[in-house]
């Protein structure tokens, strides 16, 4: 009977096996640390700036936005850290999408999420967001 206990690398704690991710690239098909342990350690990394690159770079791929980090950080410069739009200012933590022609992929501008997600859900049509503006002066 193999045996149903392992160690972890980080906590050094003798865990059950049902404690690991299974990893078929190891030995006994289990990670070395317990799920615990790599829950902390993964968690960290998340809030980390590499993380947040890697993120956003994968995003930008996703829907064919061409621009570098090194673009991405020139424009947050120019625009003051602040939304093109209702120039709500993002600290160093956060991050502005990326607002791009859906048809053209061009950048235009860096957005906070709630106004890209306003253009999105408006389709980028300006006849659509007209219509928005002339509904929220009438019901006044």
């Amino acid at each position: 009977m193999p045996n149903v206990l392992k160690t972890c690398s980080k906590c050094k704690e003798v865990k059950t096996r049902s404690l690991f991710n299974k990893d078929k690239t190891t030995k006994d098909g289990y990670e070395y640390r317990c799920k615990e342990c790599s829950k902390i350690k993964d968690k960290a990394y998340q809030q980390t700036e590499l993380y947040r690159i890697k993120t956003r770079k994968h995003m930008w791929k996703k829907h064919g936005i061409n621009i570098t980090y090194a673009e991405y950080k020139i424009m947050l410069n120019e625009q003051d850290n602040k939304c093109a739009i209702c120039e709500v200012h993002i600290d160093d933590a956060g991050w502005l999408c990326v607002d791009h022609n859906h048809v053209t992929k061009e950048v235009r501008k860096l957005l906070c999420q709630n106004c890209n997600l306003g253009l999105g859900h408006f389709k980028d049509n300006e006849e659509f967001l007209m219509k928005a503006v002339n509904y929220l002066r009438n019901s006044k």
